[in-house]
């Protein structure tokens, strides 16, 4: 009798760093699969704010390679005001997968912001 094989889902780690724009942010993501980078990822981000769906969402952007660290991307970001905001990552390249996190942004302390890990949708 065989044992079933569980997919390993990816993991995300963001990090936004307000620009001179205000609402504006200079984000990075580290993709992580099993414990390594993932490499190669065509990716693209979207936001919006899950406390009201459909009245606050932002055109979505693509994040792309950092070539001086491997599983890491990086966007740019413009919100339409401060409070909680789910991204979403869109996966196209080298699976499919969507996968996100919640991230409180405030006028106050960058570093201050709160992170929610959400589920990720593996798409094969």
């Amino acid at each position: 009798m065989s044992s079933p094989v569980l997919a390993q889902a990816v993991k995300s780690k963001t990090q936004c760093k307000p620009t001179d724009a205000k609402l504006t942010y200079e984000c990075t993501v580290m993709l992580m699969l099993d414990g390594k980078p993932v490499t190669g990822a065509d990716i693209m981000v979207k936001a919006d704010m899950p406390a009201m769906p459909m009245a606050h969402n932002v055109k979505p952007v693509p994040a792309k390679a950092m070539h001086h660290a491997d599983g890491q991307y990086s966007f740019q970001i413009e919100l339409e005001m401060f409070g909680e905001w789910k991204f979403t990552y869109d996966l196209a390249k080298p699976f499919r997968d969507r996968l996100g996190e919640k991230i409180m942004f405030s006028s106050g302390d960058p570093n201050e912001m709160k992170k929610e890990k959400m589920g990720t949708h593996r798409h094969n």
